[in-house]
């Protein structure tokens, strides 16, 4: 699967980053997305739809945000999330705790590329804005599909480039004013993420890995005009 002419593939959030933003991630993705991550979150948790008491898998989950979203759209969820970033899981504990959801959200220290779960052990699993940071996004993919169960839906939240030319171009160029801002006052995550989305390889390249990976039944949602996605896919029954 290759990127589109001019664009190089989207390069991988280095650990040693998010390390250093954990503490402050939430607030970060806030901040860029003037508080839309939130909507595109529960948005995705919606377009899951989990069974009321299924077994949710959120993949690379951060600091829970994701995981936090689907235990509150589905209350009877037994939701597992896992990650292989310390820091951010250290967040994601203390935030469960606050907020009362420890006893229904699991942490598990795990890669995505390799998933410590049997075949098809949850009815619905989700990634949000992490596919590119996998060392090997096809057998993330492969994995995510392995562990659902048959008729299981998989939705992934990706961060895009809207289609629509002039909101393209404000997008484009305020991100550049934002990686600006950020070399000046040392803050490299800015500059990574304006990489990380110019270098977007589109939705249909998305398509290809969930189809790849035998999923079906792709539909994709833009949200805010396509500077968000929500990608889903089915494991076929039987």
């Amino acid at each position: 699967m290759k990127p589109p002419t001019g664009a190089s593939a989207r390069p991988a959030t280095p650990q040693e980053l998010f390390d250093r933003i954990a503490p402050r991630y939430d607030l970060f993705n806030s901040l860029l997305s003037a508080g839309s991550d939130r909507r595109w979150r529960r948005e995705a948790a919606r377009r899951l739809a989990p069974p009321p008491e299924g077994d949710v898998l959120d993949v690379a989950t951060g600091t829970a945000s994701l995981a936090i979203a689907v235990a509150r759209h589905r209350p009877g969820a037994r939701v597992v999330a896992c990650d292989i970033n310390a820091s951010m899981l250290a967040v994601a504990a203390r935030r469960l705790e606050r907020q009362g959801l420890s006893g229904r959200i699991t942490l598990r220290t795990a890669p995505g590329e390799r998933l410590p779960f049997p075949d098809a052990s949850f009815d619905a699993v989700c990634i949000a804005f992490a596919i590119d940071d996998m060392a090997d996004r096809r057998a993330c993919a492969a994995e995510m599909a392995r562990v659902l169960r048959p008729g299981g839906r998989l939705v992934l939240l990706e961060l895009g480039v809207p289609e629509q030319p002039l909101l393209r171009s404000l997008y484009l160029g305020g991100l550049g004013v934002m990686s600006l801002l950020g070399r000046a006052r040392g803050m490299s995550g800015y500059r990574h993420l304006r990489e990380e989305i110019t270098t977007y390889r589109g939705p249909e390249a998305v398509r290809a890995l969930l189809l790849d990976a035998g999923l079906t039944g792709y539909t994709r949602f833009p949200l805010t005009g396509g500077i968000a996605v929500v990608h889903a896919a089915v494991r076929e029954k039987g």
